[in-house]
């Protein structure tokens, strides 16, 4: 249920507190889902505050956009491609520390002089 108290450790899939759907599996047609009458839809609380958290240390973001380092980066020869505006950003290691969790909550740093 929805109401059900958890303890979720994010593994690729985000705490559904956070992202659930009406659906616990997909209906593999729009046949079988209108025949079933219900709803297909996502319910969303981006802003609920589970109380504990896990520290990952410093969000890479392009140097250039400011866009933060994701799934779609690309990563060669110890530096990664913004996958916004596709600017060469320096990383000693192309880590994906950002990426452990599938949910992440930052605190945007105030853009770096020039």
């Amino acid at each position: 249920l929805s109401t059900t108290e958890s303890l979720v450790t994010e593994c690729g899939n985000t705490d559904p507190y956070f992202l659930r759907s009406t659906f616990y599996v997909l209906p593999h047609s729009e046949y079988t889902l209108e025949s079933t009458g219900l709803p297909l839809a996502l319910v969303a609380s981006p802003l609920a505050d589970r109380g504990s958290y896990t520290e990952v240390p410093g969000l890479d973001r392009c140097a250039h956009c400011r866009t933060y380092f994701c799934s779609l980066t690309r990563c060669a020869d110890g530096a990664y491609f913004c996958h916004i505006c596709d600017k060469k950003n320096e990383a000693p290691i192309c880590h994906q520390n950002n990426l452990r969790c599938a949910t992440m909550e930052a605190l945007a740093q105030s853009q770096p002089k020039t």
